[in-house]
Parts: C-alpha cells; structure tokens; sequence
C-alpha cells in the first residue's frame, strides 16, 4: 500500500469502526385481511392464505421470511431482492416448484412493512388464474 493511501484506508476503517452496521431488525406480523385481487368471492379466502400466510417473521440481519399459519410454519425463505420506497420497505423473493407433469408454477412473494408498522403480502402465481394474492395486518 503506497504511503498516500494508508491515510484513506485508516479514515475508512475508522468511519467503518464509528458508524457500525446498519441495524438489523426482526418483524413479527399477523394478516387479518385477505383478498384476490379480480375476485369477489368469500370462499377464495383460504386460497390467499394457502400462499400467504396468516402470519409472517422476517429477519434483517439474516435475509429471512417465514410464513406461518394456525397449525405451524413453513421453510424459511431466502430474501432475494429488497426495494425501499418512501412508504415501505419490500422484501421479494421467487420460488418455483415442478407438478407431477412436469409443469413449473412460479409464484412471486412481495412481502412490505410499512414505516406505520403495517404490513402487506402481494403474491403472484403464473398459472390458475389467480391473479395476485393479497393480504394485510401488523407488525410488532
């Protein structure tokens, strides 16, 4: 390292040292809504929370979403995508299994906190004319 540079990277190690990590936060959410977005019918109810969840915990510092319901949780998911608004903060990821003929469904999860503690799911399936699969609640 040439002597110019030593004073930079010695600054930068001491911003690094001051600041600290950006803080992680854990959410815990209910759902006490839901919805599908082009349908009107009450019984698509438990559709929504078939993808959705009733509830959701959503780990910062380690990229994780877990979706639960009345009778336990599901497989953590890997967060794939973040993207911050003025409003809220989307944690995205995608997840795509194969049926018994070989068919894949992709669904697209788009789980946001709101700055209010709100919470909202948006979830988009590619086939069965679902459209998009919605439901909202808190966060604690």
């Amino acid at each position: 390292m040439s002597v110019c540079m030593k004073p930079l990277a010695l600054t930068i190690l001491i911003t690094l040292i001051t600041v600290g990590p950006a803080t992680a936060k854990v959410y815990n959410c209910t759902f006490e809504n839901f919805s599908q977005l082009g349908h009107s019918q009450s019984n698509q109810r438990a559709i929504v929370i078939s993808y959705t969840g009733e509830k959701f915990h959503l780990d910062t510092k380690t990229k994780l979403v877990t979706r639960g319901w009345a009778n336990g949780w599901a497989k953590p998911n890997k967060i794939q995508d973040i993207q911050k608004t003025g409003k809220f903060t989307a944690y995205v990821w995608n997840h795509d299994t194969t049926d018994v003929k070989g068919k894949t469904l992709s669904r697209r999860f788009s789980y946001r906190i709101y700055k209010d503690g709100s919470a909202r799911a948006h979830v988009s399936v590619n086939r069965a004319n679902y459209g998009t699969l919605k439901a909202t609640g808190n966060c604690s």
